[in-house]
């Protein structure tokens, strides 16, 4: 199995600036030690598992989200947004549990555009 290492590169700084783009966002700054410190412990990891993976078992690189395409499997991509659409379904849950059992909830709701997602949702 060939792996097109430019891309598996390209979606890692692209995965990067996806999570620490919002995690920084949040905080207001770049000057957060423990935001870096997660980075840095996620994304460290992540490569490693990611090397170790594309040298001894290329296939398991499939159950890595984001990889499915890199690797040629539609249906890896079909299960990743079957993924995200039920994590989406189960918050959009979460809220009107939230709004419906504690008071003041709906109020912080109009209070707080994007509870989630900084910028996005």
């Amino acid at each position: 199995m060939s792996i097109n290492r430019k891309l598996l590169v390209g979606e890692f700084i692209f995965l990067f600036l996806v999570i620490a783009l919002p995690l920084f966002l949040a905080a207001g700054t770049l000057a957060w030690p423990t935001g870096w410190a997660f980075l840095i412990l996620f994304f460290g990891s992540l490569a490693s598992l990611m090397l170790w993976l594309s040298r001894y078992n290329p296939a398991l690189l499939f159950f890595i989200p984001g990889t499915a395409l890199l690797l040629g499997s539609w249906y890896g991509l079909l299960w990743e947004l079957l993924l995200i659409g039920l994590f989406a379904w189960r918050a959009v849950l979460e809220e009107r549990t939230l709004r419906d059992e504690f008071q003041g909830y709906a109020a912080y709701m109009t209070q707080v555009k994007y509870r989630l997602v900084p910028y996005v949702w």
